[in-house]
Formats: structure tokens, sequence, C-alpha cells
């Protein structure tokens, strides 16, 4: 009829049957399927204003739920082929991992105590772009900084300390190290035009002045007191001369 069938209890079915629509009434309704066993398998149901799909054989085990807060949930693991576009975020736990490759190469997760992305498997860790930056938390201050055919910058508090370009690199500030060294030929310069140069070439170690009319100067310290004697020693072991404040000059 065109009013449809109205039952109270149970309707067991076989074969197929087409509907326009089918509504159960109860506490929590659920439609069950069995199969050849005749052992219930899988079920939709109503769980409290929660829509379900459980397996019966596995302690009623929820496999999706859509519940009436909005959320949705989906037990176990799932497989999918084709992409997935999210509206919103990816909101996942502590120690939660997004996991990708065939053996799980790469791993992205927060442990509760720090963020990590971590390369287990094969090959390198790129991070392929033409403008890097690695910046603070409340994004205000830059920390790394790399362009594509362009500079490599560091920071310390928002203040750039080190650039490479194209001659080398520049340091601003101090800069402290164990050891400084040069190959044969390669020169330590100071001053702008690179007045003061320091070498070892062809078997010699020079101390060069670039620029005319302009002297070398070995000062000792700016203070009185005591006897500062400036030496020039032509082996370790042994004085040539000798240069005492306010007591003359002597020569070896």
């Amino acid at each position: 009829a065109d009013a449809g069938i109205d039952v109270t209890g149970n309707i067991t079915a076989t074969g197929s049957g087409d509907f326009a629509s089918l509504q159960i009434n109860g506490t929590n309704p659920q439609i069950t399927f069995n199969d050849t066993d005749n052992e219930s398998d899988f079920a939709i149901k109503n769980s409290n204003g929660n829509f379900q799909i459980v397996d019966i054989d596995n302690s009623n085990r929820v496999g999706f739920q859509m519940g009436s807060d909005g959320n949705t949930l989906l037990g176990g693991n799932v497989t999918i082929n084709g992409s997935i576009n999210l509206g919103t975020h990816l909101d996942m736990g502590d120690n939660d991992i997004i996991k990708l490759g065939t053996g799980d190469d790469l791993q992205i997760y927060h442990s509760g105590s720090g963020s990590f992305i971590q390369d287990n498997g094969t090959g390198n860790l790129n991070i392929a772009t033409d403008a890097f930056r690695v910046v603070n938390a409340g994004v205000t201050e830059s920390m790394i900084t790399a362009d594509e055919n362009g500079a490599v910058s560091l920071y310390f508090d928002n203040s750039k300390k080190f650039e490479t370009n194209t001659s080398g690199c520049q340091v601003t500030g101090h800069l402290v190290a164990d050891r400084v060294a040069v190959g044969d030929g390669e020169f330590l310069q100071c001053g702008n035009d690179d007045d003061l140069q320091i070498l070892h070439n062809s078997g010699q170690n020079i101390i060069q002045n670039t620029v005319a009319n302009t002297n070398i100067k070995i000062q000792g310290v700016n203070s009185e007191g005591g006897t500062p004697v400036i030496q020039l020693n032509p082996r370790r072991d042994q004085v040539g001369l000798s240069v005492k404040a306010n007591q003359g000059v002597e020569a070896y």
C-alpha cells in the first residue's frame, strides 16, 4: 500500500528489496547483517544518539561513528585509495604519528615534550624550496634564512651574525675560534682596503703594509707601571731585539 507497513518487533528478510525510505524506531535501534553461518557479523545502529557501524564478532568494536556532537570516529586502520581533502585541521594527540613511506620511513609527531620530524629510511631528508626560513614560535624573529642563488644567514636574537656571500662569508661581531688556518699565499687581512696583511708564502712569513706612507706599529700596554718588553726573536729560544719601556733598545 502507498502508506507503507508499520511493524512492531523484528523483521527477518532474505533476498533483496527496494525501499524509498526505511524508518526504525526504538531506544537504540539497529540493523544487523548476518552471513551464511547465520551469526551476527555487523550492525548499523543508533547508540545514544550516535550513528555507528559496529563489528559484532569483535566485541561490538566500533568501526565508524558519527557523533551527535558533530565529530566522526574511525576505529582501526583505514586504507584510502585516492586523496583526502580536509576542510579544517588534522588534530592528533601526543605520540600520534604521521607515517610516510612503505617502511614508515618519515615520521612527524609531538611527544608531549618536543616536536619531531624523524627520517628513519634510505636517503636524505630533503627540504626543497627557493626561500627557506626558520623563525621563532611567535613568527616574529628570524633564526636561519637561506635563499636560492643567494645567502645563508644565521641570527642571534633576530640580529644577523653570519652571512655567506659570493666571496666567502661575513661575520658581524666577534669571532672566537680555537684556531684560524689559512693556506700558503692566503691572507689574514685588516682594514677597509686590506691595508695590513699577514701571510705565509714561498717559505717566508710576512707582515706587510699595502698602503704607502702608513706605519706598522707594534704597541705595548696603554698603562703605567712595570717594565713591559717587546721582543723580536729569530728563534724561539734566542732574543734578537728587545725594546724595554723607558730603558732603551737592546740588540743581540
